[in-house]
């Protein structure tokens, strides 16, 4: 009976923020905004919050300036992940490469010390006979 009463009441903990989600405004509802439907979420702003801080005359370096500021510069380190994201998945083949590289190195390194030491220690045993 005690499981079945924390399966209850970790489903009721599962469901009850669906519920009160439910019953939130929109923060941004599509028809102030001009979206095709409300907005729950917070982040990303909508694209209309950015035009309005935004004077006709602006280039587009001003532009992007004011929409990197935005939201106390999360889209800059947003930005910042996404090329990062891109360049490692261009670079992923050197690393690969350079990992083999480095494995290939290390394991001649370990062979050559085992030599070294069988070469020092003659009539070790090695498995049932002498060397």
């Amino acid at each position: 009976a005690p499981c079945h009463l924390i399966l209850a009441f970790f489903f009721s903990i599962l469901l009850l923020p669906a519920s009160a989600a439910s019953k939130v405004e929109p923060a941004y509802p599509a028809s102030e905004y001009g979206l095709s439907k409300d907005q729950g979420a917070v982040f990303p702003l909508p694209l209309s919050t950015y035009e309005a801080s935004e004077e006709e005359s602006w280039g587009m370096v001003e532009r992007l300036k004011s929409r990197a500021g935005a939201q106390g510069g999360f889209n800059i380190v947003a930005t910042i992940i996404f090329i990062c994201a891109i360049v490692h998945t261009f670079l992923s083949g050197y690393f690969l490469e350079m990992a083999h590289h480095h494995q290939e190195k290390a394991q001649k390194g370990h062979r050559r010390i085992r030599s070294h030491r069988r070469q020092e220690t003659p009539g070790r045993c090695q498995g049932r006979r002498l060397v």
